[in-house]
């Protein structure tokens, strides 16, 4: 697993960011990490999570050492600088 964090200054909690496989069957996998987050913490939101092989980001890392390694677990963590939504809509600040 590669990860790469980071502080975000306009989305609230945390999420991570992520490639989209190239194979559909993949898909399962790369969400698997997201999901586990997901379920361990009141302050990370799947929501927020993006999965996307964009040309504007095709130089950040996850998607060099994607690209670079096919490593399909290669994140970025990203959590707010600007607050946080607890699953119960609680925001603390």
């Amino acid at each position: 697993m590669f990860l790469d964090i980071h502080a975000h200054s306009t989305k609230r909690s945390i999420f991570v960011y992520a490639p989209k496989p190239e194979k559909r069957y993949e898909v399962a996998r790369t969400r698997t990490f997201p999901g586990i987050l997901d379920e361990m913490s009141d302050v990370f939101n799947l929501r927020n999570c993006d999965f996307n092989n964009t040309k504007a980001k095709e130089n950040c890392a996850r998607l060099g050492i994607y690209n670079l390694y096919k490593l399909q677990d290669s994140y970025t963590v990203e959590t707010s600088c600007y607050g946080f939504e607890v699953k119960n809509n609680f925001r603390l600040r």
